[in-house]
């Protein structure tokens, strides 16, 4: 009898986190349209072989537009990837370079430091959304979070439903499918 108990809410627990995370997928605002895909781009360094890249880029989209990896490889033979976002942060960098790190094993991390000189405390929602929303769910994440936005607004970014959830009138064909998760960027972050 008590483990009757004990069972139903674990499976009740179970059942609602796994259709919690497929509606936050499906309600997610994605960026998968070329050469801005940037949802590909983020999540592509997850599906790579790992330990495959020499280099990791990293800042903002000074270097996701000046460094173009595949030619890098082709002229020296040192695999590259440019993991980064439009106006990161640099301590949204470093977290880029921690999540980075527990796939690949780069020689070499390359940055732009040109958000060094941001004097405000938080970027803008645009530029955390886009940086915060497409890393994978982990403790990276969650001190991201914590350094990149205000106390009273981080629950839509632990659970970006919130955000999104009243984009119902607004979901494609594209947003029900998760294929982006599977994907990689072939381009390796260049745009």
């Amino acid at each position: 009898m008590k483990i009757k108990h004990i069972i139903k809410p674990i499976i009740f627990i179970a059942l609602f986190s796994i259709i919690f995370g497929i509606l936050t997928q499906i309600f997610k605002q994605k960026l998968l349209s070329v050469p801005w895909n940037t949802t590909i781009k983020v999540n592509g360094i997850y599906n790579e072989k790992k330990d495959s890249y020499d280099i990791m880029f990293g800042g903002t989209s000074h270097m996701y537009c000046s460094i173009i990896p595949r030619q890098l490889e082709e002229e020296t033979g040192v695999k590259g990837y440019t993991f980064t976002t439009s106006q990161q942060p640099m301590w949204v960098t470093y977290f880029y370079i921690e999540e980075f790190l527990k796939y690949q094993s780069p020689k070499l991390i390359v940055l732009d430091v040109r958000e060094l000189a941001l004097e405000d405390e938080y970027a803008a929602e645009g530029t955390n959304r886009t940086a915060l929303d497409n890393i994978t769910f982990s403790e990276t994440k969650i001190q991201a979070i914590k350094v990149s936005i205000p106390k009273k607004d981080r629950a839509s970014y632990y659970f970006s439903f919130i955000k999104y959830h009243s984009r119902w009138k607004e979901l494609k064909k594209s947003d029900f499918s998760i294929d982006y998760l599977k994907q990689t960027d072939s381009e390796r972050g260049y745009v």
